[in-house]
């Protein structure tokens, strides 16, 4: 297919989405979210936006005001220039944090006292297992269910009511259940009960971290590594300067673009490891950060466990003023109020003495642009990339980070060698909020000749096919995989051009700049 041709096929999906698209996303994954009183006068406007065909930036080409609101590019101490959709792509890479503060919050350094055993930990514990698939304020519930101050606030399409209430009448309605596939079983009921009658209080561990420490395993116990020189911060902020944070007004849609001058200056580093910062987490959906037009690391929902790079490689750090681009996509249209957040990552960098040989990379042609991804009433329908190898020398592959939205149910990913042996890397569920990045137990070596193969899986019970696309309504198919030596790697042909070609890092060519 043409580059043009895939261009007015994006322009085609992207201005027919509208507000009733979320309600097709709901029913798409089972969340049906009609209040008890069948009262959907309410339910939130999606913002549109007016076609300004393409624009060349910094990861390549992006769709400038394509069916939503801009969320323009701000540098310290300026101003946002709309620049409509450029975001929705979440990614691998980083750290290992969820927390809700600005240093990293309770997952990296722990909450103070507490337990779970609190009535707010036993309704979360059935919250997070029967309800926020949808209501995770990614937009497929009409309101999250992710904190206590979700409780709190005025329901969306129930009018007059709290979302506390809402939820109380929705879990008794046994005509009009929620969850929609299935009431809850007693236990459940009583403990999201007994929360509710409490008045929907907090407690002492708003995170139910356990007591006396923070989340077990992966980087988050062990962070700063000892091997740091210097532990860096690249946060999400305002036009008024790097300390301020950006304000996500209500009911929107926006994907800013927050540029950073490097930490190190002209000073040659690498990271060895990256520790995503979650400070808001109603409103981020998720965030990437570029440098120099490559994709070097980011944060979708879920993908909060991950380790460093082995001890021989590092990833190279761009230098410079403006050389980092940390973008951001935040969806609200669930809020009523402004929502300050301070995302982002913590970056740790090796330098002088203590660089390291092997230079790593992200590369994007891993992925499937299927038209379309997830057919009408299909079930566990499999999409499937192919990535014919070409490198300069031998490639390690490092890892997996599968990457799709709502209707995906497995991901796949394995290469089949010049020599017509299969090696199976990545076989997985797939759930949106519980995005992964999974390292290789014995890291594979490509040359060219070899085939790499990803594959996802989409159930979608609706009448209407599901193509490729930005929006979480939308679908995609990705492997975000980490290897070296950086630019070494190729699928070639249309599928590399599309995605910057000669060296697959991220970021640039056409998809990648559509993506940022």
């Amino acid at each position: 297919m043409k580059k043009d041709g895939l261009l007015e096929q994006t322009q085609r999906w992207q201005l027919g989405l509208a507000a009733g698209l979320l309600l097709v996303a709901a029913a798409a994954v089972g969340c049906d979210d009609a209040p008890e009183d069948l009262d959907a006068s309410v339910s939130p406007a999606t913002p549109g936006g007016s076609l300004s065909g393409i624009t060349a930036g910094p990861g390549g080409a992006t769709m400038a005001g394509v069916g939503g609101t801009g969320g323009g590019v701000v540098t310290p101490g300026g101003t946002g220039a709309p620049a409509g959709i450029t975001g929705g792509l979440t990614t691998p890479g980083g750290g290992a944090t969820t927390g809700a503060t600005g240093g990293g919050g309770p997952t990296g350094g722990g909450a103070a006292g507490g337990g779970t055993s609190s009535a707010w930990c036993k309704a979360k514990a059935v919250l997070d297992k029967r309800c926020n698939d949808c209501h995770n304020g990614m937009g497929t519930g009409p309101m999250p269910l992710l904190t206590t101050a979700d409780f709190m606030k005025p329901a969306p399409i129930s009018a007059g009511k709290t979302v506390a209430q809402a939820v109380s009448a929705r879990t008794h309605n046994t005509a009009n259940p929620m969850p929609p596939k299935g009431i809850l079983e007693a236990a459940e009921l009583a403990d999201l009960d007994a929360y509710i009658a409490a008045g929907s209080p907090q407690g002492d561990n708003a995170t139910c971290a356990p007591a006396g420490g923070g989340t077990t395993g992966g980087q988050a116990d062990v962070w700063p590594p000892a091997e740091c020189d210097e532990v860096v911060k690249i946060l999400a902020h305002g036009s008024g300067g790097k300390d301020t944070p950006y304000v996500v007004q209500p009911r929107q849609e926006i994907h800013p673009q927050i540029m950073h001058d490097a930490p190190w200056g002209n000073e040659k580093v690498q990271a060895i490891a990256f520790r995503p910062i979650t400070d808001n987490a109603a409103v981020l959906h998720h965030w990437i950060l570029y440098g120099g037009g490559a994709f070097l690391t980011g944060w979708a929902p879920g993908d909060d466990d991950r380790s460093p790079y082995p001890p021989d490689v590092g990833m190279e750090m761009p230098t410079g003023p403006g050389s980092l681009r940390l973008d951001t996509h935040y969806y609200s249209m669930n809020e009523t109020t402004a929502q300050n957040d301070r995302s982002g990552v913590e970056i740790c960098i090796v330098k002088g003495e203590h660089l390291r040989p092997k230079s790593a990379g992200v590369t994007m042609e891993f992925a499937v642009l299927g038209f379309p991804l997830a057919p009408a009433n299909s079930v566990n329908y499999e999409a499937k990339g192919v990535c014919n190898v070409t490198t300069t020398s031998p490639v390690t592959l490092l890892g997996a980070g599968p990457h799709a939205h709502k209707l995906a149910v497995r991901t796949k990913f394995w290469v089949k060698k010049k020599d017509g042996t299969e090696i199976l890397m990545l076989d997985h569920p797939f759930k949106f909020g519980e995005q992964g990045s999974y390292p290789l137990p014995t890291p594979v070596v490509l040359e060219t000749g070899d085939t790499v193969y990803t594959s996802c899986f989409y159930t979608n019970p609706t009448n209407t096919s599901v193509n490729f696309g930005q929006n979480t309504s939308d679908e995609m198919c990705f492997n975000f995989a980490g290897y070296y030596p950086k630019g070494a790697l190729s699928c070639g042909g249309l599928l590399g051009g599309l995605f910057g070609g000669g060296g697959g890092t991220g970021g640039g060519g056409f998809i990648g700049g559509l993506l940022e």
